[in-house]
């Protein structure tokens, strides 16, 4: 019984809230032809307001066909503006994934030895040591980051 009245609630909830997004037709009588047009040719036909705008320019019988032009510039300055977001997001994620590596303490030399024909430097990093191999014949680093 909760779960079946929770449901309900739920979905009157969510008809209530999309439906106070939509605008009436009465609210398009006000607006301008050429804004009313630009609306209907630039935004998504998904917009919970297209129908509506649609019924309005029948209504005046609204040729939009003047408006093409500055239609097609609002939606290339869209887009251009999407694709610069678009790069400004992927740059933040790169250098934020980059700066949230975790940095270690660098690791001061202590001593080395030879096995084989590796040379093992080992240094201390905050009371750990660290292991580094290289070739027999270099010298190990001061210090290691």
């Amino acid at each position: 019984m909760v779960k079946k009245l929770l449901k309900y609630t739920l979905a009157f909830s969510g008809i209530f809230m999309l439906s106070a997004c939509a605008r009436d037709a009465g609210y398009y009588k006000n607006q301008s032809s050429m804004q009313l047009c630009l609306d209907y040719m630039t935004l998504p036909s998904v917009n919970i307001n297209h129908g509506a705008r649609s019924e309005e320019l029948k209504r005046r019988n609204e040729d939009c066909s003047a408006y093409k032009e500055v239609a097609a510039s609002r939606m290339k300055a869209n887009e251009s503006f999407d694709s610069r977001l678009q790069r400004m997001t992927s740059q933040q994620q790169n250098s934020t994934s980059y700066d949230n590596q975790v940095k270690q303490p660098v690791a001061f030399f202590k001593r080395s030895y030879i096995s084989g024909v590796n040379r093992i430097c080992i240094y201390d990093r905050m009371g750990s040591q660290v292991a580094s191999t290289l070739r027999s014949v270099d010298i190990c680093p001061l210090t290691l980051e």
